[in-house]
């Protein structure tokens, strides 16, 4: 029905969407949930702050600290 709708509102013009466009659109949610659902959980944590503090003070480099951060949330 919808792509009947689109079509008929379009003027015959075929606006689905291509298997790329909406491989491509898939993959940008997925990535957008994943930051949101890691950065939550290591900011309710404590664990995101902590590492910023390490960071300020000279105790551990940024590639680091996010290799802590992210690597084990992935396992």
């Amino acid at each position: 029905k919808h792509a009947r709708y689109l079509a008929d509102t379009a003027g015959g013009l075929d606006f689905r969407a291509s298997k790329t466009k909406v491989r491509q659109e898939l993959v940008e949610m997925i990535k957008a949930r994943l930051i949101e659902e890691i950065l939550d959980g290591l900011t309710e944590s404590g664990d995101f702050d902590r590492a910023v503090e390490s960071i300020i003070k000279g105790k551990i480099d940024p590639y680091t600290a996010c290799e802590n951060l992210v690597l084990p949330t992935l396992s």
